[in-house]
């Protein structure tokens, strides 16, 4: 199966999402495939200012498709950064 067109409605939402935060808005992302990636890579949220919303969106757009679903790992980090 090919997660192309998956991936691509994945990101088109992501992006849409965080265009869409105010900038009193706390953001953060955890992407989770194979491994668990969190961005900003301090695991740290930030305001969604317009430039941490560039940034975000760039790191949306650089993920692709690979491996298993670590859904647990990226569950339980998502909650870790949350709590920060």
């Amino acid at each position: 199966m090919s997660w192309g067109g998956e991936i691509a409605t994945l990101k088109i939402e992501t992006t849409t999402a965080i265009n869409q935060l105010s900038g009193q808005a706390d953001m953060a992302i955890v992407a989770f495939s194979t491994n668990v990636t969190a961005w900003p890579t301090s695991e740290q949220p930030v305001r969604a200012s317009l430039s941490n919303k560039t940034a975000a969106n760039a790191f949306v757009q650089s993920l692709t498709a690979t491996g298993g679903t670590c859904l647990g790992p990226g569950s339980v980090k998502a909650i870790e950064i949350a709590h920060k």
